[in-house]
C-alpha cells in the first residue's frame, strides 16, 4: 500500500509540474505572438526608400558571410541580406550615432549580430552604389 501511495505521489507530482511548465510555455507565447504582431504592423506602416546599396564581407561567429546592405539616402534606415545556413537572411532596421537597432530579423537568430554586420559594412572598401 506505501509502495501505491508513493507511486501516485510522484505521478501527481509530475502531472502538477507538467502543468505548470505548460502553463508558463503559453503566457510567453502569447507574449512572444503580441511582439511579432506589434513588429509586423510597424514594418508594413513605415515605407521606407531605399537609394543605394554597398556590400561587404563580415567575420561573424560561424565563419565569413557576404552582406548586401540596402540603404534610404542618409543610411539611417538599412536591411541587410546575406545567406546563412541555407537560407536567405534579412535584418533590417534604424541607424542612429552609428549604433544599429534591428526591427526585423527573418529568423530571429541574428538580431545579435546587427551591429558587427553594420560595422563590417561601414569599414568595407565598397562604395555605396545607387539601386537601378
Amino acid at each position: 500500500m506505501k509502495k501505491k501511495m508513493k507511486l501516485l505521489s510522484v505521478l501527481f507530482a509530475s502531472v502538477l509540474l507538467v502543468a505548470s511548465l505548460s502553463a508558463c510555455g503559453t503566457a510567453k507565447t502569447e507574449e512572444t505572438t503580441k511582439a511579432e504582431v506589434t513588429t509586423a504592423a510597424e514594418t508594413t506602416t513605415e515605407a521606407v526608400v531605399y537609394t543605394q546599396q554597398k556590400t561587404a564581407t563580415v567575420t561573424l561567429g560561424f565563419g565569413n558571410v557576404d552582406l548586401t546592405c540596402k540603404a534610404n539616402a542618409d543610411i539611417s534606415k538599412i536591411d541587410i541580406t546575406f545567406n546563412a545556413f541555407d537560407d536567405t537572411q534579412e535584418v533590417s532596421g534604424k541607424v542612429v550615432a552609428g549604433k544599429f537597432t534591428p526591427s526585423y530579423d527573418k529568423t530571429g537568430f541574428f538580431g545579435g549580430d546587427a551591429q558587427a554586420m553594420y560595422d563590417g559594412i561601414m569599414a568595407g572598401t565598397t562604395a555605396w552604389a545607387p539601386i537601378q
